[in-house]
C-alpha cells in the first residue's frame, strides 16, 4: 500500500509491498526531483525495512479494529489496500453539508468520497488516520450526523 508523508515542507509517498512487485515498480519510474535535505529526510524514513513492516503491521491491526467497531455498529464498510476505509453514508446531497458540521460543532474532519473513488461518492466518506487514533470520535459523529 501507499502512504503519504507530509512533514515540514517535504512531501513524499513511498509504496509498500512485496519486493518482487516493488523492484519492478522501480524500474519503470523515472528519478524524482527531490533537493538534498528531502532526499536526506526520506532516506532516514525508509532505512529500516524491518521498521517499515512493522509500522504497516500496526497500521493494519488498527484498521481492523476500527472496522469491527463499524461493523458492529451497523456501518457498512468497504475496505482496500490502503491505510483507510470507505464509510457508506447515504448522505447524498446532504454530505457537503454534514462535513462541514462535522468539522465546525464535532471537531472531526470527514473526508467525502466525492470525486475520487466510488461513483457515487457523496453517499461514502474516507476514513483514514484519524479514525485510527480515535475511533470511537468517528462513529460517533458519523452516527450522530446521520440522525439528522
Amino acid at each position: 500500500f501507499t502512504k503519504i508523508s507530509g512533514l515540514a515542507g517535504i512531501r513524499s509517498g513511498a509504496l509498500f509491498g512485496p519486493s518482487k512487485i516493488l523492484s519492478k515498480i522501480r524500474e519503470g519510474m523515472g528519478p524524482w526531483s527531490l533537493g538534498r535535505m528531502e532526499q536526506e529526510v526520506i532516506a532516514q524514513l525508509i532505512s529500516s525495512r524491518q521498521g517499515s513492516d512493522g509500522q504497516c503491521a500496526v497500521i493494519k491491526a488498527l484498521l481492523d479494529d476500527l472496522e469491527a467497531l463499524l461493523v458492529r455498529r451497523n456501518l457498512h464498510v468497504s475496505r482496500g489496500a490502503g491505510p483507510f476505509l470507505m464509510i457508506r453514508t447515504g448522505w447524498g446531497i446532504h454530505a457537503a453539508s454534514r462535513a462541514r458540521q462535522s468539522l465546525d460543532r464535532l471537531g472531526v474532519r470527514l473526508r467525502i468520497a466525492s470525486g475520487f473513488g466510488v461513483s457515487d461518492g457523496e453517499d461514502w466518506v474516507r476514513i483514514g488516520f484519524q479514525g485510527i487514533i480515535n475511533p470511537e470520535r468517528i462513529v460517533d459523529t458519523i452516527e450522530s450526523l446521520s440522525g439528522e
